[in-house]
């Protein structure tokens, strides 16, 4: 692990996204600004995360999760600004502020989980993307999680460049970019255009030995 020191101070600082960075080992500069987009930071941030398959659970204070997460609460610099650093088995462990001072005290956890798609919509849970702008926050979360498979059945496949070779993929991409929406952009992708997608990945799959489809 590769620990990020966050680059902002100090009402708008980026602890939050520096955490982030730290656990999915991502360059805090390829990320976007989530300390700028809300007050509630961890809104914007569960909306990107979304779009890579992932999400952030919520824990009180008394019930720490296992592992590593991102403990929020009181910066010992000003009483009146929540900070962010990363926990292990409900512990502080890295504090991403320069003087590495911690918390004074812990409010939650948040753990970054895969998505999955049954636990999602719970009267009063902490994991209901309504509150995310989406029109149709389930339909999304279908999405993420096919285009999560379909980033991994590629990646098995050899590759955009290899898959591209197949007519019956090409069919089912046309009008897509695969690549492009592999990197998140699925938004406004129709969840019946996606799962054909998965769909003649699965058959590729299941017959490399004797092609399916033409090639060329």
């Amino acid at each position: 692990m590769q620990f990020v020191t966050q680059t902002k101070f100090p009402q708008r600082g980026n602890c939050f996204r520096a955490c982030l960075a730290t656990l999915l080992n991502i360059n805090i500069d390829f990320m976007p600004p989530f300390e700028e987009q809300s007050d509630n930071v961890w809104i914007p941030a569960k909306q990107w995360l979304l779009y890579q398959g992932l999400t952030l659970c919520n824990y009180h204070s008394s019930f720490p999760p296992d592992g590593y997460s991102i403990a929020v609460g009181q910066s010992p610099r000003n009483p009146n600004i929540q900070h962010a650093v990363i926990a292990l088995n409900g512990v502080q462990y890295f504090d991403p502020h320069p003087t590495r001072l911690g918390l004074e005290k812990i409010d939650r956890y948040w753990r970054i989980e895969e998505l999955q798609l049954e636990n999602k919509v719970t009267p009063g849970s902490s994991n209901v993307y309504a509150d995310l702008g989406f029109d149709r926050p389930q339909e999304m979360l279908e999405k993420a999680l096919t285009v999560s498979r379909i980033k991994t059945k590629v990646r098995n496949l050899g590759g955009y460049d290899v898959i591209s070779q197949f007519k019956g993929i090409r069919e089912a991409t046309r009008g897509l970019n695969l690549e492009s929406i592999c990197r998140g952009n699925f938004r406004n992708v129709e969840i019946e255009g996606l799962k054909q997608v998965e769909k003649k990945l699965d058959e590729l799959s299941k017959n490399t030995n004797s092609d399916p489809w033409e090639q060329n």
